[in-house]
């Protein structure tokens, strides 16, 4: 798809940011617009396949972020964000954003650790969970004490339009 159909999911994705920093939460409303934008757009460039297409990428994009929400890693939001990235794109270039996506979001934690302190305490505790789990042959979880950095919001939908727009600006 070229560059004036993707323009829609752009500013989507600037909104969802902007939100996501401010709120913490992605609007149903701004995917509901997403979902619509991406399905005309997708019918202007290819007819019922491309809107074919664009459901099998918004199927694909639910389908590689669903299991990080289901660890709580990731909020709703930003699996129905993903969906609509898939949509725009469709399945092939979903798998590449999907990995551009993981890496920006390794990246902007980070940072996020770096930027909020409280990283030694949270890599202690992985530590200490993959020692016992190697010594116990068993997985151990040490959970988060009280206000620790784990525990609070990260706006993942940064990292989901910075990994978009750079797999979209290298594909």
């Amino acid at each position: 798809m070229s560059f004036p159909y993707l323009l829609p999911l752009f500013f989507v994705l600037v909104a969802a940011s902007i939100t996501d920093l401010r709120s913490h939460r992605i609007s149903n409303k701004l995917i509901l617009l997403g979902l619509v934008f991406g399905f005309l757009m997708q019918a202007a460039s290819g007819g019922v396949t491309g809107c074919l297409n664009g459901a099998l990428g918004l199927l694909l994009g639910f389908a590689l972020f669903i299991p990080l929400y289901a660890l709580c890693a990731m909020a709703a939001g930003d699996v129905k964000l993903m969906a609509v990235v898939g949509l725009f794109l469709g399945p092939t270039m979903t798998f590449q954003v999907s990995l551009a996506v993981l890496m920006c979001g390794a990246l902007l934690a980070l940072f996020w650790l770096a930027l909020k302190g409280g990283g030694r305490r949270i890599a202690s505790r992985y530590w200490l969970s993959l020692r016992l789990s190697l010594t116990e042959h068993r997985l151990a979880y040490i959970p988060p004490e009280e206000g620790d950095l784990a525990l609070q919001r990260f706006p993942y939908a940064l990292a989901i339009a910075s990994g978009t727009g750079l797999a979209v600006w290298l594909g």
